[in-house]
């Protein structure tokens, strides 16, 4: 009984994630909105212009009563808008240099240490090409300085008692990266 309510459940929740990737609906200024991805927007366009072309055409063949025809272009009329408030979303990729030459079975230590109470860290390669490429990498990532300026993430995960993993990567919150966003956000208003 139990699996069978947990299967409902996972079925349920990857119904939401599929129409996630197509809707969603979102509060903006206490107005609630609907947000699509870029690739629907030729889609709701002409959904858009369907409505009109079927507000014109009830116009045009009206009904007896005039009250009919007023139901009609209200209805209409608020399906327009809530048409028109849709919130379409784009997807940009920002893609940072990578290293070019890179192999993992290349890096072959780390090294942990202290220099005047400040702790230090070292990677050690077995081939001098791919360590070179490497720390161009982390330099290009830090703007060509050997002194970090928070722009470089290095993580240390404690995989269980006897190994770890090392992550490097460029900090999401980079001088760049928030200038590519305000530059794209202006661009997309």
């Amino acid at each position: 009984m139990i699996n069978k309510l947990r299967r409902i459940l996972r079925y349920i929740e990857a119904l939401n994630n599929k129409r996630k990737l197509k809707f969603e609906i979102v509060v903006k200024n206490k107005i609630p909105r609907i947000q699509i991805k870029e690739k629907h927007e030729k889609k709701v366009k002409n959904i858009t212009r369907f409505i009109t072309a079927v507000g014109i055409l009830i116009s045009v063949v009206s009904f007896r009563a005039w009250y009919y025809s007023l139901g009609v272009a209200i209805l209409i009329f608020v399906i327009g808008q809530i048409f028109e408030k849709i919130i379409f979303t784009y997807t940009i990729m920002m893609v940072q240099p990578l290293p070019e030459k890179w192999d993992g079975s290349k890096w072959s230590m780390m090294i942990v240490g202290y220099k005047n109470n400040k702790p230090i860290l070292g990677f050690g390669f077995i081939d001098e090409i791919v360590a070179k490429d490497f720390f161009n990498t982390i330099l290009r990532w830090n703007d060509g300085s050997y002194k970090n300026k928070n722009n470089i993430v290095i993580s240390l995960v404690l995989e269980d008692g006897n190994n770890y993993s090392v992550h490097v990567y460029p900090n999401i919150e980079r001088d760049f990266v928030i200038k590519s966003m305000k530059e794209t956000n202006e661009h997309f208003k």
